[in-house]
């Protein structure tokens, strides 16, 4: 069974951004290349263009990872005994508390993974420049 997704859904945003970290995983062959290059953003928090590379794939792991689990919790039974244990801990907050609450981390999450695939095709982008910065000094 095909599973198709709206252009603004949660799952296509997760989708476009391991696709963006696998193109760039497959494109960055040399990621030590990457050390000492400055970021152009200068209040990131990450060193150079290296530090900020490993955090795309640590997050595409987690998110892959992630994933997995739930799927291999779900096959085991797990997962349905874990949800009723939780609604049966948030019986106090009401329906409209938890609707806002998702609809408010839903968009938040879609933001960020928005922001994290842009940031994986600047670093795809950003190796390439190097690349052939590199080829043309020699």
């Amino acid at each position: 069974m095909e599973i198709t997704f709206q252009r603004q859904s949660l799952l296509e945003a997760v989708n476009q951004f391991i696709a963006a970290t696998t193109t760039m995983n497959e494109t960055i062959l040399v990621p030590s290349l990457l050390r000492d290059v400055p970021l152009d953003d200068k209040v990131c928090r990450y060193q150079d263009v290296y530090d900020y590379y490993q955090a795309l794939k640590t997050v595409k792991n987690e998110i892959e990872w992630s994933l997995l689990r739930m799927e291999e919790r779900g096959k085991r039974g797990h997962g349905l005994r874990l949800l009723n244990r939780e609604v049966q801990e948030e019986k106090q907050e009401t329906d409209e508390d938890l609707e806002e609450q998702f609809h408010h981390h839903v968009k938040g999450l879609f933001m960020v993974l928005t922001k994290l695939t842009k940031k994986a095709y600047y670093l795809t982008d950003r190796y390439n420049r190097e690349i052939r910065f590199e080829s043309f000094a020699q």
